[in-house]
C-alpha cells in the first residue's frame, strides 16, 4: 500500500515537536504521544506501510543493545544508595558547609542532589533520597512553596548531566557515540551547572529574602564538624571513581 511521500524538512520536525507538546499538555501518556507521532510521520516520510516494520526492527535492535543493560543497573545502584542512607549523609554534609549562606537549605539540597547523581542516573531516585528531605527542611524554615519546589526540580535535572546519566546512555545508543566518553564529558558541565545553581539561588534570595529566611543563628557548625562530615560521604566518591575508571 503506497502513500504520498513528504520531503524531510525542519518544518516537519517543528510540527512533530509541537504535536508532542500538545499531546503532553492534554495528558496523553508520553510513550503514546511519541509512538503515535513517530509511526504517522514514518509512514509519510517513507510513503509505505512497511515503514512500521522498520520502526519495530529498530526499536527491537536498540532495546537489546548491551549498553542498555546499564540503565536498570544504575537505577538499582541508586536504590541501594537510597536505602543505605547515603542520600541523607550527603544532605547532612552539605548542611554543615553551607548553613550560614543565604538560601542555605536550597543550596544544600542542590549540592546533595548533585552528589547523589554521581552514583545514580535516576532522577526519581534523587527526588526520593534527597528531594524529600530538602522539601521537608525548607518547608519547616518557611521557604516559599514555589521556590522550594523549583529548587528540587532544578536539582534533579543534574542527574541528566552528571554521570552516570541514563540520558547519556540513550543518546549513545541513538548516535553510536562512546558512552564512556559521554560520561566523561558530563563531569565539567555538570559541575559548572551545579555552581551556577548555587549562584542563582544566592542572587535570587538576596533580591527576595522573604522567600528563603535565614536559619536560626544558633545553628552553627565548627570546622571540625565540617571536615568530619566528609567521611560518611566518602563511599559516594569511591563508587563514582571506580565506576568511571572501569568504564
Amino acid at each position: 500500500c503506497s502513500l504520498n511521500m513528504i520531503e524531510p524538512s525542519w518544518i516537519w520536525g517543528a510540527i512533530e515537536t509541537i504535536l508532542v507538546i500538545i499531546g503532553c499538555m492534554l495528558g496523553v501518556h508520553i510513550f503514546i504521544t511519541i509512538g503515535a507521532i513517530g509511526v504517522i510521520f514514518a509512514l509519510l516520510f517513507y510513503a509505505d506501510v512497511r515503514a512500521i516494520s522498520l520502526i519495530g526492527g529498530t526499536v527491537w535492535a536498540r532495546v537489546f543493545e548491551y549498553t542498555m543493560s546499564m540503565i536498570p543497573l544504575f537505577i538499582l545502584m541508586g536504590s541501594w544508595v537510597e536505602v543505605s542512607g547515603l542520600g541523607k549523609d550527603a544532605y547532612d554534609a552539605s548542611m554543615r558547609w553551607l548553613a550560614r549562606l543565604k538560601g542555605s537549605l536550597a543550596m544544600v539540597t542542590t549540592v546533595a542532589t548533585a552528589l547523589f547523581s554521581a552514583v545514580s542516573g535516576s532522577a526519581v531516585g534523587g527526588i526520593v533520597a534527597v528531594g524529600s528531605i530538602g522539601l521537608k527542611q525548607m518547608k519547616g524554615y518557611g521557604y516559599s512553596s514555589v521556590f522550594r519546589t523549583g529548587v528540587v526540580n532544578g536539582g534533579v535535572l543534574l542527574s541528566s548531566l552528571i554521570p552516570p546519566s541514563i540520558t547519556a546512555i540513550v543518546y549513545s545508543l541513538l548516535t553510536d557515540e562512546s558512552v564512556g566518553k559521554l560520561f566523561m564529558s558530563g563531569i565539567i558541565p555538570g559541575t559548572i551547572l551545579t555552581i551556577s545553581y548555587l549562584v542563582i539561588i544566592y542572587v535570587w534570595v538576596s533580591i527576595r529574602p522573604n522567600i528563603a529566611p535565614m536559619i536560626p543563628p544558633e545553628i552553627r557548625f565548627t570546622w571540625g564538624e565540617r571536615f568530619k562530615s566528609i567521611g560518611p560521604i566518602a563511599p559516594i566518591m569511591i563508587v563514582f571513581l571506580f565506576m568511571l575508571g572501569f568504564i
